[in-house]
């Protein structure tokens, strides 16, 4: 159900580029593949990430996406300037962003 609201607003969001409607330029994505995981329905997981960069590399070009997620699915070459930023406990390459919190 996660996964058919995003691409609803997705669809949104693609119309008023399209139609030049007034919405803000803005996505905010949550957890997209809450429950889906690449290596138990890797079809579902790569065809997502595919067309949101599709659509963030065209009708989308001049949106703003902020995207959480589990699963870091990297961005084709031609998507243009992008920042990711990638957390976690232990690794002080990719440190978390409060570094006393130690949550469960």
């Amino acid at each position: 159900m996660v996964l058919f609201k995003i691409c609803f607003a997705l669809a949104l969001h693609q119309t008023a580029a399209q139609r030049h409607l007034p919405l803000p330029r803005f996505i905010f994505i949550d957890s997209p593949m809450k429950n889906i995981t690449p290596d138990i329905k890797p079809e579902i997981f790569q065809n997502f990430y595919t067309e949101l960069y599709r659509l963030l590399d065209t009708d989308l070009k001049s949106w703003q996406c902020i995207m959480i997620d589990q699963t870091h699915f990297e961005p084709p070459a031609t998507l243009g300037d992008h920042l990711e930023r990638r957390l976690t406990q232990n690794d002080p390459n990719y440190p978390p962003l409060i570094s006393y919190y130690h949550g469960h």
